[in-house]
């Protein structure tokens, strides 16, 4: 997957468009954020066990 915005020093939020969506669907978007906001539910306690 590319990385529609790369993070740079002296980024201006101002720069990029409010509107900008990637030309993603919505309904497919919010399908796949669920999918990926369970997956982390998943990883969660895995992560957090070894941040000790």
């Amino acid at each position: 997957m590319k990385q529609a915005l790369i993070a740079k020093p002296n980024l201006r939020l101002r720069t990029i468009a409010s509107d900008y969506c990637a030309k993603l669907d919505k309904e497919k978007t919010k399908a796949k954020t669920l999918k990926l906001c369970q997956r982390i539910g998943e990883l969660q306690p895995k992560l957090y066990a070894n941040g000790t």
